[in-house]
């Protein structure tokens, strides 16, 4: 009498288990995941990236030592410096990338300050460091860019000695922290 309670209890078991699993998209849902190579033949502006981003409409912003590629799944966009265009990309060594509250790309440079990229006419307002302006940036070199809570870009700048990543340590825990 036993024998039939315990195959009873065990396919009692094994069915809320198989039930929970269905349910809940456990193993019993197989999942895959694609992974695709994007490179310069599908039309990457250089194959050394240095940042990802992805926008709030599922665009990839990709920043390279060559420019800031724009791909939609399919095809690629790309900035560039241009020489004489005052409104093209400010540099092309593209270091970071970060999308605001108001939905508008931000690009970091190394070398050429802060960019922010207008989708509209396609176009780049720069933002560079000055020495006579207490409200520029530090240095043209930004080496990174975050969002605060309230929606505000926040950049780091590359303005320290070698051997001093603490202090920059330190920059961006008090960014991220730091109510703006």
């Amino acid at each position: 009498m036993a024998r039939p309670l315990l195959h009873a209890a065990s396919a009692f078991l094994l069915l809320c288990c198989f039930g929970v699993g269905v349910l809940s998209g456990g193993p019993a849902i197989a999942r895959t995941l694609r992974f695709d190579r994007i490179s310069l033949e599908q039309g990457l502006s250089q194959a050394s990236v240095k940042c990802i981003f992805q926008d709030k409409l599922g665009l990839l912003w990709i920043g390279t030592d060559e420019g800031l590629n724009r791909f939609d799944g399919y095809r690629f966009t790309s900035y560039r410096p241009q020489p004489g265009v005052a409104d093209s990309l400010a540099d092309g060594n593209v270091t970071a990338v970060v999308e605001d509250s108001l939905g508008q790309m931000w690009v970091g440079t190394d070398g050429g300050g802060l960019d922010r990229f207008d989708a509209v006419r396609g176009t780049f307002t720069h933002h560079r460091h000055a020495p006579e302006g207490s409200e520029s940036l530090a240095s043209d070199t930004v080496t990174a860019l975050l969002v605060d809570r309230k929606g505000n870009v926040r950049w780091l700048h590359r303005a320290y000695k070698p051997g001093d990543e603490n202090e920059y340590l330190n920059q961006v825990r008090a960014m991220l922290r730091e109510p703006a």
